[in-house]
């Protein structure tokens, strides 16, 4: 089995893994059905917040996989000195390269603190 697919495996089970290609400089947008999600991209992109026009559910954790396909960096910006909705403290920029991992839980003002980083990069 596959790193992408362990991963999925033991964060999501069997049920079905969205697929996310994310834009530069855009908020990244994660469905409120899913908790785990697969990164697609075709370059290196940079993502300054999740879910800053969304519903906040402080609690929830998501897991944001890279997929092995990634032709580039996904970078999620560190804003440890803000609070603002949908930023992310991670006391630096986390970078997911091939097969890369992180779970982040958001807070109740709806920005987001890491949980976990995996570098799984062969």
């Amino acid at each position: 089995m596959g790193a992408v697919a362990r991963m999925k495996s033991k964060a999501g089970g069997s049920k079905a893994t969205p697929i996310i290609t994310p834009v530069t400089t855009v908020d990244l947008s994660l469905l409120e059905s899913s908790d785990v999600f697969v990164l697609t991209n075709g370059g290196a992109v940079t993502i300054p917040t999740i879910n800053a026009n969304m519903p906040i559910h402080a609690g929830r954790t998501v897991t944001l996989i890279c997929d092995t396909s990634a032709t580039g960096d996904v970078t999620i910006t560190d804003n440890s000195a803000t609070t603002t909705k949908g930023q992310v403290s991670c006391g630096g920029d986390i970078v997911l390269d091939q097969t890369d991992a992180c779970m982040l839980i958001q807070r109740a003002d709806g920005h987001w603190d890491e949980l976990s980083l995996a570098n799984n990069t062969p």
